[in-house]
């Protein structure tokens, strides 16, 4: 599991689960992202929305350059995109992140 959520008391705690990599954003946490916000945002159970990584090492390293380096081009512009819209997101989110 490379993220999760957990929600507790109008909290939805999204969690980076790699502590390995320094918890480094790839593919697979920027998709599970995503879905929390969606999640996060209709559920009106939910007052705040935050972000933290698992581990004692590091919150989050960044993007996960084994994964993302390689990229060129139209793909290195569709990840950057991507990430760029998740933080927009996470930017105009409606709760307090």
């Amino acid at each position: 599991m490379e993220a999760m959520m957990e929600q507790r008391d109008g909290v939805a705690l999204f969690t980076i689960c790699r502590p390995e990599k320094r918890n480094a954003v790839n593919f697979a946490v920027m998709e599970a992202l995503e879905g929390a916000l969606s999640e996060a945002e209709a559920d009106e159970r939910v007052k705040i929305f935050a972000i933290t990584g698992a581990g004692d090492e590091a919150f989050c390293s960044g993007g996960d350059l084994h994964e993302f380096g390689p990229l060129r081009g139209a793909e290195a512009k569709q990840m950057l995109t991507r990430m760029g819209e998740v933080l927009y997101r996470l930017l105009t989110f409606p709760k307090p992140t």
